[in-house]
């Protein structure tokens, strides 16, 4: 009788949690690329006094706030090597000075052709708080983007930096 260990089930969980996010993923880098451009439509219409048509639901507008930012680091060191260009040199010496740094990654998936049950993939869902009604549908979308996907995508382990 199979009986999975506490290492086993986390791998499992990890992985039905990884393929549901993927495929969220994708498609809202995908939505994203398509709002920049939107926004920056808007927002450029708007500027220019273009009106949305009377009767429509949809209102925007704009405003403009006049705020002090503080420099980035780039822009500071530039600065700074500007003004005191016998230090500026030696302190980008010492910021192009490198330095061994440790990394961990895990590496994971599933074997070949082996897939997980439907209640794992049910209850990771559960756990970004799908409702219980959307659950099934949900799950039958996710999978059936994930294979969507996954024909564009190399088979085999994904790799996650730890830390």
């Amino acid at each position: 009788m199979y009986r999975p260990t506490k290492l086993t089930q986390a791998g499992e969980n990890l992985v039905a949690i990884h393929t549901v996010k993927s495929a969220l993923d994708s498609y809202a880098k995908r939505a994203d690329r398509k709002l920049k451009p939107l926004a920056a439509e808007v927002y450029d219409r708007l500027t220019k006094k273009q009106k949305i048509a009377e009767g429509s639901q949809f209102v925007a507008d704009y405003r403009f706030d006049r705020k002090d930012k503080a420099r980035t680091m780039g822009e500071g060191v530039k600065e700074f090597k500007q003004r005191y260009p016998e230090y500026g040199a030696k302190l980008q010496d010492i910021i192009d000075e490198t330095r061994k740094t440790k990394q961990r990654y895990l590496q994971f998936g599933l074997s070949n052709g082996s897939a997980l049950p439907d209640e794992l993939y049910i209850g990771a869902l559960r756990s970004i708080n799908v409702p219980e009604f959307a659950l099934e549908d949900t799950l039958e979308t996710v999978m059936d983007l994930s294979a969507s996907l996954a024909t564009k995508k190399e088979e085999g382990l994904t790799e996650m930096l730890i830390k």
